[in-house]
Order: structure tokens, then C-alpha cells, then sequence
């Protein structure tokens, strides 16, 4: 009976494998790929001889979270979708047991709100009659100033634009953040909102007080 005598092939080993790291914006996708290299002298690997890369993403910034996808026609490749707030992320490939690679992946996004003034007080409109002089125009609104964080390039043609809003009916607020106490407003209170366009979940609130006739005047802090 004759022997069959297979002819045994050393088999290539990993000889490194790069992963690159970088910046991805809100609304945005960052491409990664995975290179690595084998030893020379021997054939790469194929089919199931070849370790497939695996990957995984550990988020630093909670609970912000940057998002991993894998391509199923190159299992060398992922897709990074940032999140909507700037988050910090680890994400590693390995090949084998023994050959991994991190990249850092920053996402940058609007981290928040900031309003100036963030509280008022301001005097309704005096009735008819009444003298004006104890509640002048100018006690009557505020301009609130917004400012954006964030940390996102103006290049990119996103919308860094600031939403307006007031919960109380008798006080209004423009595009502008010009607060107006109307005629007829009852003496209460005003939540003036302000929101990021781009992330709607990144807001902030400025509380206004209103006063009537006869209370005390205008106090802006």
C-alpha cells in the first residue's frame, strides 16, 4: 500500500498591522483601515488559514459615544460615526493573539450653551395712564447673548446657529435673543431657552422675572 506523503508549507506569520488614528466631526464618518504585513519567506495565509482582524472601540467620554461599524466585504476596514457630542474614543484592531494596534479617535462636536445675562428681571408695560417714567422702555426687555461651544471647524457648512424660545406667552424672545415683556403680561416668571441648532439636545435656560406696576424697578444680574 503505497504512503502518501503530504508536502507541509510553513505557514506566514503577522508581521504588524498599523492602525491610524484622527479626528471625525459631528454628522460625520471617519474611514479606518487596517494595514498589516507578513513575514517574508513563506506564502500568506488564505481562506480559513487567514486570521480575520477584529475590532473594538472603548468609549473614554460617557455617555457621548462614537459608534464602530465593520465592512463585511473587507473585514480590514471600519466606519467610525461620531457622536453628537465631542467624545474621545480607543479603538483597537487585532490579528491573532498577539498583534493588536489602538488608535485614539476624538470626535468633535457642541459641547454646550452659554447665555449673558442668564437671569433678569423686567417690568411689564405700565397700564394706561399710569406714568412711564418709573418704568422706562428700557426696563421693559434684554438682549441675552449666546454663545456656542463647540468644537467643530467653521468650514464645514454646519448650522452653528442658536434656536430661541420662551415658555410664557406675555414674553416674547427674537432670533436675536431680544426679550420683550408685552403689554398685559401679569407679574411671573419666563423661561427664555436657547438651542443648539446643529445638536438640539445642547440647550440652556435664562430665567426672567417680571414685575407690574408698582413693584420695584428693573434689576438685570
Amino acid at each position: 500500500m503505497a504512503t502518501r506523503f503530504d508536502l507541509l508549507v510553513p505557514l506566514a506569520t503577522i508581521g504588524g498591522v498599523n492602525l491610524p488614528g484622527g479626528m471625525v466631526y459631528y454628522g460625520k464618518t471617519l474611514a479606518l483601515k487596517a494595514d498589516y504585513a507578513w513575514t517574508q519567506g513563506a506564502p500568506v495565509p488564505r481562506d480559513e488559514f487567514e486570521p480575520r482582524p477584529v475590532w473594538q472601540i472603548a468609549h473614554l467620554d460617557a455617555p457621548a459615544q462614537n459608534s464602530l461599524a465593520t465592512a463585511s466585504a473587507d473585514p480590514a476596514a471600519a466606519t467610525l460615526q461620531a457622536a453628537a457630542k465631542a467624545a474621545k474614543s480607543n479603538v483597537s484592531v487585532a490579528l491573532g493573539a498577539y498583534h493588536t494596534r489602538t488608535a485614539a479617535i476624538t470626535a468633535a462636536g457642541v459641547d454646550g450653551v452659554d447665555l449673558a445675562p442668564n437671569s433678569a428681571t423686567l417690568n411689564a408695560p405700565p397700564p394706561e395712564g399710569a406714568s412711564s417714567n418709573r418704568y422706562p422702555a428700557a426696563s421693559q426687555s434684554v438682549r441675552i447673548a449666546a454663545t456656542l461651544r463647540h468644537t467643530l471647524p467653521t468650514d464645514l457648512g454646519l448650522d452653528l446657529g442658536i434656536a430661541w424660545s420662551s415658555d410664557n406667552a406675555s414674553v416674547s424672545v427674537d432670533q436675536t435673543g431680544l426679550v420683550q415683556v408685552l403689554p398685559g403680561a401679569a407679574k411671573g416668571n419666563a423661561t427664555i431657552k436657547a438651542t443648539s441648532r446643529l445638536d438640539p439636545a445642547r440647550s440652556a435656560n435664562a430665567s426672567i422675572d417680571v414685575s407690574v406696576y408698582g413693584d420695584l424697578g428693573v434689576r438685570v444680574r
